[in-house]
C-alpha cells in the first residue's frame, strides 16, 4: 500500500468517524495522526478500509470528549 494510497484510507475513516459520532475539535492532520497511532496494525487498517472498528470508534467519542474545550 502507497503512503498516498495510506492517506487516502485514513481520511476517509476519519470522514466517517466524523460524519457517524461527532465532529472532531482538533486540526484535522492531528486527526488524521491520531487515527494512524490507533490503527497500528496493518491488518485492522486494511479491514478498517470500509468502516472503522467498534474499538476505534469507542476511542473516538472519548477521544473528542476529552479535546473538547
Amino acid at each position: 500500500m502507497s503512503a498516498e494510497e495510506s492517506l487516502e484510507r485514513l481520511a476517509a475513516l476519519a470522514d466517517t468517524l466524523e460524519a457517524e459520532e461527532g465532529v472532531c475539535p482538533v486540526s484535522r492532520i492531528r486527526f488524521v495522526t491520531w487515527i494512524a497511532n490507533q490503527l497500528s496494525d496493518l491488518d485492522v487498517f486494511i479491514a478498517a478500509k470500509q468502516e472503522p472498528p467498534l474499538a476505534l470508534r469507542e476511542l473516538y467519542v472519548e477521544w473528542i470528549q476529552k479535546n473538547k474545550t
